[in-house]
Parts: C-alpha cells; structure tokens; sequence
C-alpha cells in the first residue's frame, strides 16, 4: 500500500483539474475495499464536521 501513496502524491500534483480528480478517482476506485471504507467513512465524518461548522467553529 505504501506504494499507493506516492500515487496519490503524484496525482495530486497533476495541473490539470478534470485530470487530477480523474486519477484520483481511479486510485480510490482502486483501493481494497476496507481501506475504501474508511476513507468514505472519513470523509463523510469530516463532511458532517464542515456542514455543521456555524455551531463547532471548525472552518470547512
């Protein structure tokens, strides 16, 4: 998996917008399903995080 990350570190470095969230979106359709499952669950928490952020005042 560690070599994963420098994918995702190149990828990020990719200019081009709809490039860079085409490959990121490959990489992450590539991930093993449970690490896939954490990140969606991450980003799903730190959405709930940034949508209620008028009351937590955490800036989204």
């Amino acid at each position: 998996l560690s070599d994963k990350y420098n994918d995702f570190i190149e990828a990020n470095r990719i200019e081009d917008a709809s490039e860079r969230m085409r490959t990121l979106r490959k990489l992450i359709r590539d991930l093993p399903g449970h690490y896939y499952e954490t990140l969606k669950f991450l980003v799903g928490h730190l959405k709930t995080i940034a949508d209620h952020s008028e009351k937590n005042k955490v800036l989204p």
